[in-house]
C-alpha cells in the first residue's frame, strides 16, 4: 500500500535549496549569480505586486 500523499517538509525543502545553491555555487561563474539574483529581485517583485 502506498502512502498518502503530504506536502513536504519546509525545512527538508530549504537543505535541498541549499545544496543545490552550493553545487552550482562551485561550478558557475560570479557573473551568473548577479543575473540570478535580478531575476529573483524581479519575480519578487511582481508576486509581491499581485498580492
Amino acid at each position: 500500500m502506498r502512502r498518502p500523499c503530504r506536502s513536504p517538509s519546509p525545512l527538508g525543502l530549504a537543505a535541498i535549496c541549499a545544496g543545490v545553491l552550493i553545487l552550482l555555487g562551485l561550478l558557475l561563474p560570479a557573473g551568473f549569480w548577479w543575473v540570478a539574483l535580478a531575476m529573483a529581485l524581479i519575480l519578487l517583485g511582481l508576486w509581491i505586486i499581485r498580492l
